[in-house]
């Protein structure tokens, strides 16, 4: 398949349902306020994007790289994030209830006031102390 880049595109307020942007370059993308549920985005580099209020439920992003995103207030109940890198970005008031970060790397990420943390499986999750969430490290 080819690799697609959307770098700096505006997806604001977009509804991306079901969309697939497996191994797509979404760096820098504006997703604001954008419905992707379900959405595909394995291998995808979403660096720097801003997913502020996105609704994500059930997101499949196996090997995304997403560090400094913006997940302000996102939806991302049930979002699958196995072997994910997320360094440096932002979870602030998320939702993560049921969210999986197996293997992931989480370093210098932020979680205050994310809704669901201690339902998301961490199973060896990278950076989870820096991240301030060390306390939720599985046993």
């Amino acid at each position: 398949s080819q690799r697609v880049d959307f770098t700096a595109s505006q997806f604001m307020r977009s509804d991306l349902t079901d969309a697939d942007f497996t191994e797509a370059t979404l760096e820098e993308v504006d997703f604001s306020q954008a419905v992707l549920e379900r959405v595909k985005i394995t291998s995808a580099r979403m660096s720097s994007a801003v997913l502020m209020d996105v609704q994500m439920k059930e997101a499949n992003g196996l090997h995304l790289i997403a560090d400094g995103a913006n997940f302000l207030r996102a939806d991302l109940r049930r979002a699958e994030f196995p072997q994910a890198s997320f360094r440096g970005a932002s979870f602030v008031r998320a939702d993560l209830t049921g969210a999986t970060f197996t293997d992931a790397d989480v370093t210098g990420a932020t979680f205050q006031h994310a809704a669901g943390l201690d339902t998301v499986q961490w199973q060896n999750c990278k950076g989870m102390d820096s991240a301030g969430i060390g306390h939720l490290r599985p046993v």
